[in-house]
């Protein structure tokens, strides 16, 4: 696990792990540990969650369209790509090295949720519009250039439960408070960036978020008790010449 350094424990032993104690409930001081960065979370997500109770997505986006500058318009053109399928790829292929039972709770958790955000955009809520499409013919949106926009299947935002996926797992496996806010705010900026590109609605990168720590939290929980121990090595520990 990542120590109060942020770095690995380099004192485990090779194939072995450092289970939770029997006697202690797993969830209780996953929870625990935790807080600040969940407690951060649930927070922001009310914060989000009134607007949209108390006004249209209509209203709310165009509100929201209004706050816009030369700098954040390159900013977020560049940091929505944190929440691409690509950066989940290559924050796998780095935890293997890490280690392997790291990279598969985040594959897993981004494949997940990665379904379930296909199945509701396309089965459940074919028909929502993206905000290029919704406001067409009713508004002018200000757009950033050089953005490839979308028209169709907006919600949820899969980029939101992408960057959720991702920087929840590496809030999880660190102990600095101050790296769990971090990852947090990575994560909220990910997220905001869909709304600001006009690519979501508000509703969609919040329902978005969720799936994609709920995944997180589901998967961490349940590799953490697979009894795999030759998943808890990084991936060069067999590369060695005396494992071939």
């Amino acid at each position: 696990m990542l120590g109060g350094t942020g770095k690995i424990d380099s004192r485990s032993k090779p194939g072995t792990r450092n289970l939770e104690p029997k006697n202690e409930n797993f969830m209780y001081h996953f929870a625990k540990k935790n807080r600040l960065f969940l407690v951060t979370y649930l927070v922001i997500l009310l914060a989000g969650f009134v607007p949209v109770l108390m006004y249209t997505k209509a209203d709310l986006h165009l509100f929201l369209n209004h706050f816009h500058s030369p700098f954040f318009d390159v900013f977020f053109k560049y940091s929505t790509i944190l929440g691409s399928g690509i950066a989940a790829v290559i924050v796998c292929i780095i935890l293997l090295f890490v280690r392997i039972r790291y990279s598969l709770i985040l594959f897993s958790a981004y494949a997940s949720a990665g379904i379930i955000v296909q199945l509701l955009k396309h089965v459940v809520f074919p028909g929502i519009d993206r905000p290029v499409e919704f406001f067409k013919t009713t508004a002018e949106l200000y757009l950033v250039k050089g953005i490839e926009f979308h028209n169709h299947f907006s919600f949820p935002s899969g980029h939101a439960a992408t960057a959720l996926a991702i920087f929840s797992l590496l809030a999880i496996l660190t102990n600095r408070k101050w790296l769990k806010l971090f990852f947090l705010l990575c994560a909220v900026i990910v997220s905001y960036s869909r709304v600001y590109l006009s690519q979501h609605f508000l509703e969609d990168i919040i329902f978005g978020s969720v799936l994609g720590i709920l995944a997180v939290i589901i998967f961490y929980w349940y590799f953490q008790r697979l009894k795999i121990t030759w998943a808890d090595n990084p991936v060069q520990y067999y590369l060695r010449p005396e494992k071939q």
